[in-house]
């Protein structure tokens, strides 16, 4: 009876931990907190119904069809809860069931070392699990940021837990009884095996990551150099014909004072505001007296113009930024072309961002646009999106922040999608 209750206990205890490792590597979809709490809902009535089974027909019956009646319905609650279908969860499910098995294995072999100490494998799979669970956090953060952005190979990365599991649970049901200790050791090649594959998949994620961010960055500074060059060449035109209406500056006085001494007033000022109109038209807008900074204003406003979305703006900066000029022009740059992406797939009527900068009393950027059919968030508030390619924008705002400690914040109310940074 001892036995069978060790045992129930240790089942129980190893389906609970099994849950927060898939946390780790799963995205709930929105509204995250609801489908969180129903997917633990779901995975608690799956562990009370093991334990009925085990209670009812036999601790035996449970280790012939545990997979059936566990392994299973993991899948399905998760498939349920998830954003993300198919074979990431499956991946998901069985590289949290990796470390079930791996802290079995641990527990197995204690057992077969010490035998007559009834309670030392539950211990040591509670400290196996641990320190699995510390050393998966920082694969789950890479994971889930790759998560959005790898499409294809997930076939394969899910065959590699799922045999790993599957072979040593065939070994443990049929060899270990009759020799405990060679079954123990016999299930350490295949999960130090998966073990690796997983550093090595770790290692692919944070490679692909790291490509796709070098990649954003370059594509941020062309875009800054694009509006430099742009800004360049406004400015020369604009010198340019500025110079020229100088030159004719002295024929125009002459003709509007000709035209006063005729006592035609109305035409010599229709004649002078038709000049001044034409040097207005040649003067650039500037934004802002940092470089950078009003290059990317203007060539942001240059493309919202193109695709007929109102661009309206406050800008108020002192002289002195409290953080680098041209990464807060990559973040700037991001952020429009998020809200005029955004505002390309409405309607004309509807298209318009306001953005406002200031320097006093904190440097703040808030930037407004219209979203009427809502936004979707992931866990840490970041707006996420099913669209190929895209994320990194926000990925790089974020890292900013991080880097000057500033506070990041997105909402969508009222039909407008909002980004607050304050420094």
């Amino acid at each position: 009876m001892t036995q069978e209750l060790v045992s129930t206990v240790t089942v129980f205890v190893t389906q609970a931990l099994f849950a927060p490792f898939i946390m780790l590597l799963l995205e709930f979809r929105t509204p995250v907190k609801r489908w969180r709490a129903g997917w633990v809902c779901g995975i608690a009535a799956v562990i009370a119904a093991n334990l009925c089974l085990i209670f009812c027909l036999g601790f035996d019956f449970y280790s012939r069809y545990g997979v059936l009646t566990l392994i299973l319905p993991y899948v399905a609650v998760t498939l349920i809860c998830s954003r993300y279908k198919g074979l990431r969860v499956i991946f998901s499910v069985m590289s949290a069931f990796y470390i079930a098995v791996f802290g079995g294995a641990n527990g197995y072999m204690a057992q077969a070392l010490f035998p007559g100490l009834l309670w030392l494998p539950l211990a040591v799979r509670l400290a196996s699990f641990g320190l699995l669970f510390l050393l998966f956090k920082r694969f789950g953060k890479a994971y889930k940021r790759i998560l959005r952005e790898l499409d294809e190979g997930w076939p394969v990365l899910s065959l590699i837990p799922l045999g790993t599991c599957l072979f040593v649970l065939y070994v443990n049901r049929a060899y270990f009884k009759a020799s405990p200790l060679d079954s123990a050791v016999l299930v350490y090649a295949p999960i130090l095996i998966c073990g690796c594959a997983f550093y090595i998949m770790y290692l692919f994620f944070g490679r692909v990551w790291y490509e796709n961010d070098v990649r954003s960055s370059r594509v941020m500074l062309q875009l800054q150099s694009a509006a430099l060059r742009e800004r360049t060449e406004a400015v020369a035109s604009a010198a340019e014909a500025v110079r020229l209406e100088k030159h004719d500056l002295r024929h125009r006085l002459a003709a509007s004072a000709e035209l006063i001494r005729r006592g035609k007033c109305d035409e010599a000022l229709r004649f002078l505001d038709a000049a001044q109109e034409r040097l207005d038209d040649y003067s650039p807008i500037q934004w802002c007296r940092q470089p950078v900074l009003d290059a990317v204003f203007g060539f942001c406003y240059e493309r919202a113009r193109a695709c007929s979305v109102r661009f309206e703006t406050q800008i108020e900066l002192p002289d002195t930024l409290p953080v680098d000029e041209a990464e807060l022009a990559i973040v700037l740059a991001n952020a429009l072309d998020n809200a005029i992406r955004a505002c390309e797939r409405l309607p004309e009527a509807e298209r318009s961002i306001h953005c406002k900068l200031i320097g006093r009393p904190r440097l703040m950027l808030e930037l407004k646009n219209p979203c009427p059919g809502g936004a979707e968030f992931d866990e840490d508030g970041l707006p996420v999106t099913d669209q190929p390619g895209h994320g990194f924008g926000t990925q790089s705002i974020l890292a900013f922040c991080r880097k000057y400690g500033a506070l990041c914040r997105y909402d969508c109310e009222g039909g407008i999608f909002s980004l607050r940074l304050i420094f």
